[in-house]
Order: structure tokens, then C-alpha cells, then sequence
């Protein structure tokens, strides 16, 4: 049997010495002196000019806390008050997409330290490592110009919209895109037991982290073994990281069964679909999102394939589009919307390897073409792309400055309440109370709450949400409180600054009046017509 001498842990394949570009030279010709450090600082360079565009292009991002930020990291301060001697915490572990310990306890941390600016801020030197990863493992696959490879595909992850979006999102994500580049980059570029064993490691974290990580555990054993040429060593770090991601998954999730396995049944095995939408449209949105990477990240691998000819490259760029594929496909048999185009984060940090590879192309000409081409398509849906995202939940702030200047304690519900109680801990008389629970138990169960006077305040949003059964709720329940005498309109705010649908706020009258409602013929009260957003008080009609 045949085998093959590996290269010692973390270098490169290439032994051959590389000459100094003349772009290196030229900038070394300007700085004075002969000293050591020149040659480092003139090295790093292009990355630190890559990390500054991934800086700015994610920090310019800007809105308020949306729901799932806020209940994150209120989960996490409500666990601390729960050590401390306070109220249980909730049973977050039934519906959480990760551990309910593994990120709520360090955002809820750093939030006590440096608000939510902080904790995004985190989110962001997360990225910036997964950023590095990406370049680590083109600059392993690349068989020239490998430090231009590796520079290339830094720049076309960061240079994705999921990747600025994330950046600046105070999720699970982030961190579990970290572990699974780390996995990623031990796996292909690693050659000894140690980085097996890391990249195991890293994937059990990305798995506690996110329950979907630990789906990309196939690849990166596939990865470990093709990475290099096939040996024995190559089939014994595969079974190492195997054994180590399975084996520290079960010491995390064996003691905790109960507390999250309804989770990774709700969010991931049993998943059902929250915002349904047809698959043409769905895959629409891939292409927009991800759409020019894949297409460079063709190109890359092509090159790789037809200068070396070697089926085992062609395998670990089949296995890099089969991550990059997984959550996608998987979204898009369940006609899944909900977070389609922040997972789009895990399709960017598995093609963009690849389409760093475009630097290998021979002609100059070529190359840089299809590089400005593809830099500035990128920039310009990314940057597009990036702010949809980070715009898509509406800023509820004259909402809640209204319902604090009121000030009647009291329980008030709210699409997106979670947000508002985030803002609110100044105002523990305030309870918060999302709509899901209310909407699943029925029509009859939301008259029921309407009449009975359960909340102070609730807050309703115009406009299609593009899932029928969620707008007929929202529908029904403002005709309810329409017809309600107990009820009054005490505002009304435009979601967006050029989105013509609008929040309402529903206040309990201090002075309520008696008058009858007409039915309808479902037997839900009637629409009153002489409702208004600016009317303090207005008497019934008829």
C-alpha cells in the first residue's frame, strides 16, 4: 500500500518559495528603515483592508432590536435572576434554535456591560474569524497564486449580504457560523490529530450552538478525508472528529434531554412552516441572495478540477456545494421563509472558498475581468440585500414611547412585544405578551380575551404578512376591537418611513361607555366606522 507523506500541521501544500509580488516591493520601497516588522504590516494588508470593508459595510446597518434578539437576551437575564433567588425562567428550551444556555448567558452578559451595540458588536468579531477560516481553506485548495485565493474568497464572503447581515444580528447564528468555519478550516487544512480533533470540537459547539449545525457533520468528515491525498491518517482523523463532535454532543445533550428536545424537534426534525411561500419564490431569493457567489464559486472549482484533473478535488467541491446547499433545499421542501435569507450565511462560508479560486485562471486579462465583474455585482446586492434584511422588522419606538407616556400598568399584546419589552425594563408594571400563543388557540379564544378586558393595550399592524392564516387572525382581531366599546384608538404610526401600512394602538377607555355592536354573520362584532387614530375619546355610534 501506498502512502502519502502529509505536510506538517497548519502549512500550506506548496514547499516551492514564492517570489515577493511587486505590489509588496513597490509599498516596502516607502517605508523607511530595514526593520522586520515592515514586511508583516505590508503582508497583512489586504486582509486588514478586507476587514475594514466588512466593518463598515456591516456597521452602517442600523434598527431596533427585532423579536428575536431581544428574547435571547432577555432569556438570558431572566436565568441569572433565576440563580439569584428570582422568578423561574421560562421553558425557552421548547422553542429555541440552539442550547437555551449555550448564547442567551453570554449576550445577556455582555448586554449588562454594553447593551445591545455590544452584544451585535460581538456578533461582528465573530464574523471577522469565519472570514479568516474562509481564506485559510482557499488559500489550502488553490494550486497558484495562493495568498490572492485566499484574499479573493475573504472578500467575496464578506462581500455577501446573509454575512453583513449577521454580523450585526444578535442571534445564535454568528457564533455557530464561527464553529463551523473552524470545523471547515481544521478538517480540509489540518493534517495531524490535533486539528481532528479541534474541528470536532468546533462542531459540536456550532451544533449546541444552533441545533442545524450539527447537520453539516457529514461534510466535514467527508471534507477531512478528501482534503488531502487518501491515506489511512486521513480515515483516522475523519473517525476523530466523528467521535469527538458525537461524543461531547452527548455529554451536552444527554443531561438536558428534556430541556431541549421539544426544541430541536420544533426548530429543526419536526419543523413545520411559519411563513409559507411557493418555491419559485423561494428560489428567487437564492438566486438574489447568493445567486453571483455561486456562479463564481462554479467558475473557481472548474479551474481547480481541469488543472490538477483529479477526482478527489472534484469530490470536496461537490461536498462544499452540498453544504452550501443543505439548509437552502431543506427550507425549500418545507416552503420555509423565516430566516431563508439569514441562513444564506451558511451557503456564503461554503462556496466562497471556491470562488476565491477564480485567481487561478492563467490569463490576466480574464481574470481580472470576471473579478471586477464579479466584485461589483456582489457589492451591489449585498449591499442591497443587507439592508432589507436589517429593515424588514418594523421600528416600533413611537409605539412604545406612546404606551410609556400613558403609563397604565397592565398587559398589552403585540406583534413583535418581545422588542418593546427589551426597551422597556424601566417599566416593570408593563407586560408583554407575543400574539402566536393567542392566534393557535382560536377565534373563539380571541373574542373571549377581547371581552373579558385581558389587556391594556394591544397593537396591530396593517398590511399582508404573506401568510393568510396569520392576516385573517390580525384581520378578526382588529374588527373585534373595532367594535368594542371598551377600546379606543390612542394612535396610529407608519411601520417605515415609505411603507404606506401602519401600527395601531388599541387602548382600554378610562372612561368606557356602554353601546351595542352590530353582529356580523360569522357572529363577530362589526367594523365601527367612526374610529379615528387622532380621536381622544369618541362616543359610539348610533
Amino acid at each position: 500500500m501506498t502512502t502519502t507523506t502529509l505536510a506538517p500541521e497548519t502549512t500550506s501544500p506548496q514547499t516551492t518559495a514564492v517570489p515577493t509580488p511587486l505590489w509588496r516591493s513597490a509599498l516596502l520601497s516607502f517605508l523607511p528603515g530595514d526593520r522586520p516588522w515592515r514586511g508583516r504590516v505590508v503582508a497583512a494588508l489586504p486582509s486588514s483592508l478586507i476587514v475594514l470593508v466588512q466593518c463598515v459595510t456591516t456597521m452602517r446597518l442600523h434598527n431596533i432590536a427585532n423579536s428575536d434578539e431581544a428574547l435571547y437576551i432577555d432569556a438570558g437575564h431572566a436565568y441569572f435572576a433565576q440563580w439569584a433567588g428570582g422568578a423561574k425562567a421560562p421553558d425557552y428550551g421548547s422553542y429555541f434554535s440552539g442550547h437555551p444556555l449555550a448564547y442567551p448567558l453570554p449576550a445577556a452578559a455582555i448586554d449588562h456591560v454594553g447593551g445591545l451595540e455590544l452584544v451585535r458588536f460581538t456578533s461582528l468579531l465573530l464574523m471577522i474569524g469565519a472570514t479568516f477560516c474562509v481564506g485559510a481553506v482557499a488559500r489550502h485548495l488553490a494550486v497558484s497564486n495562493h495568498d490572492a485565493a485566499r484574499w479573493a474568497a475573504m472578500l467575496c464572503f464578506v462581500l455577501s449580504g446573509a454575512v453583513m447581515f449577521n454580523g450585526n444580528l444578535a442571534t445564535y447564528d454568528a457564533p455557530c457560523v464561527l464553529a463551523v468555519a473552524l470545523a471547515l478550516r481544521w478538517a480540509v487544512t489540518g493534517s495531524g490529530l490535533v486539528s481532528a480533533f479541534g474541528a470536532g470540537a468546533a462542531l459540536a459547539c456550532g451544533a449546541v450552538l444552533k441545533y442545524a449545525g450539527g447537520g453539516f457533520l457529514p461534510v466535514i468528515v467527508a471534507l477531512a478525508v478528501l482534503a488531502a491525498p487518501l491515506a489511512w491518517r486521513n480515515l483516522l482523523r475523519a473517525t476523530v472528529i466523528l467521535l469527538t463532535a458525537g461524543g461531547l454532543l452527548l455529554l451536552v445533550y444527554l443531561p438536558s434531554a428534556g430541556l431541549i428536545r421539544e426544541g430541536i424537534e420544533f426548530t429543526t426534525l419536526s419543523r413545520q412552516a411559519h411563513n409559507y411561500r411557493s418555491v419559485s419564490l423561494l428560489i428567487w431569493e437564492w438566486v438574489c441572495g447568493a445567486g453571483v457567489l455561486a456562479v463564481l464559486a462554479m467558475a473557481g472549482a472548474v479551474l481547480l478540477v481541469r488543472r490538477e484533473r483529479s477526482f478527489r478535488l472534484a469530490l470536496v467541491c461537490l461536498a462544499l456545494v452540498a453544504a452550501a446547499l443543505a439548509i437552502p433545499v431543506s427550507q425549500l421542501r418545507m416552503h420555509e421563509y423565516t430566516s431563508f435569507d439569514k441562513h444564506l450565511v451558511f451557503t456564503a462560508l461554503f462556496l466562497a472558498p471556491s470562488a476565491g479560486l477564480v485567481v487561478t485562471l492563467r490569463r490576466v486579462e480574464a481574470r481580472a475581468l470576471l473579478l471586477a465583474v464579479g466584485a461589483h455585482l456582489l457589492t451591489v446586492t449585498a449591499l442591497y440585500r443587507a439592508d432589507f434584511l436589517f429593515t424588514e422588522w418594523p421600528d416600533s419606538t413611537p409605539v412604545l414611547k406612546k404606551i410609556q407616556a400613558e403609563d397604565r400598568a397592565g398587559s398589552y399584546l403585540a406583534v413583535g412585544a418581545q422588542s418593546m419589552a427589551y426597551y422597556a425594563k424601566d417599566f416593570p408594571e408593563l407586560t408583554w405578551e407575543e400574539p402566536w400563543g393567542l392566534f393557535g388557540a382560536g377565534h373563539q379564544a380571541v373574542r373571549r380575551a377581547v371581552q373579558a378586558g385581558r389587556y391594556e393595550g394591544v397593537v396591530v399592524v396593517s398590511g399582508s404578512t404573506a401568510s393568510a392564516e396569520l392576516d385573517a387572525n390580525v384581520a378578526y382581531l382588529t374588527r373585534l376591537l373595532d367594535a368594542d366599546p371598551a377600546y379606543e384608538v390612542a394612535g396610529s404610526w407608519a411601520k417605515h418611513r415609505y411603507d404606506p401600512n401602519r401600527f395601531t394602538l388599541y387602548l382600554r377607555r378610562v372612561d368606557p361607555v356602554s353601546c351595542d355592536a352590530a353582529a356580523g354573520s360569522d357572529g363577530a362584532p362589526g367594523v365601527r366606522p367612526d374610529r379615528h387614530p387622532d380621536a381622544s375619546h369618541v362616543p359610539c355610534a348610533g
